[in-house]
Order: C-alpha cells, then structure tokens, then sequence
C-alpha cells in the first residue's frame, strides 16, 4: 500500500542481461527506483507484480486527458491492491479500451509536510537508526573484504588473469599473434574491427571469409536493453571473427578483422 511503499525503501541490482520481453503494466524495482512498464518492452527490473496501462496513445479512456496519453503525473500519490490474475486481466482490457475506469481524488500534496510526518514519526526514526546501523556495518564488511582480496594479490598473478580472459583466449585458440595482428594493421592489409563500448555480443553477422560491402552489418551489439549495430565502411573479406554470440566485450576489444586496402574505419549505430 501506499504507506509501505513511502516508509520503506528497497534497493536491488537489476538483470544483467536483461529480459528480451516485459510485459505491459508491469511493476518493477531497479536499483532504489519503482516503475510500471508503459509498454512490452525489454527490460531488466526486478518485477514485484502488474498494474492497469499508464499508456494510452489515442485517450481512448476517460481517465487520460485529450492530448495527454500518459496517466501519472508528478507527485501523484499511488495505491496497489492485490488481485487474482483473472481479474487482473479482465480489468486490464476494459480499462485500456474505455470500458471501466479507476478511482482519483484531486488533492493537495506537500513535500515539506510529507518529510516532516516522518521526520517527527518515533518509529521512522528508531526504524532510521537501525537501518544505518546495519548499513554502515555492511559497508565497513564489504570494504574489509574487498581490500583483503587485493592484498593477496600480486602483479603476476593480476597480468596472468589479464591474459586469460575471453579476447586473449579467442587470440590464443585462434593462433594468432596480437603484435603481428597490428603490424599488419599498420602496413594497411587489414582493419581490425574493435568494440566501442562495453557491452554483450548480440549478434555476428558475417563469417569468416565472407566478402563484406560498404554498410553492410558486420556486429550487432547489446548494452542497457539498446542495440548498437557495427557496418562496415569499406570492401573486404572477413579473415576472422573473433567473438562469439553472447560474450561480454569492453570497449576497445577487438571483434574481428578484415582483408582490405579501403580505409580504416566503423559506424555506430543506435536502434
């Protein structure tokens, strides 16, 4: 209810990677922020449950004013109530169609007067106490471990676990020899191909020894539930694709590289 949700606060990571679908309506929690999903989409907060549609692009509902497809607005105060999944999705449709509508009362809300409600609230501030009490615990535990972590560690083994991760293991199952890989780059007989962000391998378009067209898609992308699609600007063969479907990559990390006397160069692009 509202109360709850205005004396507590919960905080949560949200999905790495993230859902290919949620559901419209629905109600979830990332990091210490609530949202309801105005539309199916990607997503990648945690969900506690499904509300009525805050969207309606034609107000065909009564409840959304003419011009003004969306339902909430600042310091709208909200109250949930617990549903059968039947009922829910009977009064889904009817609601977003027009044929039913939900409860508002027009009133005054005051920030000021809302914190000092709980400012002065004796449980608020016994419930206030505890929780940074065990906050500041949690941090000083987090804190001690990481730096006991660090310590045992030392250059060697810090540059070992450097060259074992996935783009050196790629470079290594591969045969191939990274300085060689530049010079080759530098003498003009192929472009490599890099990462421009940190992010998921979405998908590999082409394959090795696949001739490649100015434009063309070479690697599609995923970071923050948007595709960020990799062309080509220039003819060639591929020589190698390095990467694989669902790998994580940082910016800078090397994709795969191209037989090419054309210029160096990528295209982002966002979709």
């Amino acid at each position: 209810n509202a109360e709850y949700m205005g004396r507590h606060r919960i905080v949560n990571p949200k999905f790495n990677p993230a859902r290919t679908f949620t559901p419209e309506g629905a109600v979830g929690i990332g990091g210490a922020f609530m949202c309801i999903y105005p539309m199916s989409s990607p997503g990648g907060y945690q969900l506690l449950g499904r509300s009525l549609p805050i969207w309606n692009k034609f107000c065909i509902n009564s409840n959304f004013e003419q011009g003004k497809p969306w339902l909430l607005r600042h310091f709208d105060q909200i109250k949930f109530y617990e549903v059968s999944e039947t009922e829910l999705e009977d009064m889904f449709n009817k609601f977003k169609f027009g044929m039913s509508n939900i409860k508002i009362e027009e009133t005054n809300f005051s920030v000021s007067d809302y914190y000092r409600n709980y400012e002065i609230d004796p449980i608020v501030i016994e419930e206030t106490r505890e929780f940074k009490k065990r906050q500041n615990l949690a941090t000083k535990i987090e804190l001690d471990k990481e730096n006991q972590y660090w310590g045992t560690k030392d250059k060697t083994e810090l540059i070992s676990q450097h060259e074992n991760n996935e783009e050196q293991q790629s470079l290594k199952k591969n045969q191939i020899n990274l300085a060689d890989l530049y010079q080759q780059e530098s003498d003009g007989k192929i472009h490599i191909i890099r990462a421009d962000m940190s992010a998921n391998v979405w998908k590999v378009c082409v394959q090795n020894n696949q001739k490649v067209e100015i434009g063309d898609r070479i690697i599609i992308l995923e970071a923050m539930k948007m595709e960020h699609v990799i062309k080509s600007t220039h003819q060639g063969i591929v020589n190698l694709v390095i990467v694989t479907e669902g790998q994580k990559v940082m910016a800078g990390e090397i994709l795969l590289n191209i037989n090419t006397t054309a210029p160096t160069g990528i295209i982002s692009e966002v979709v």
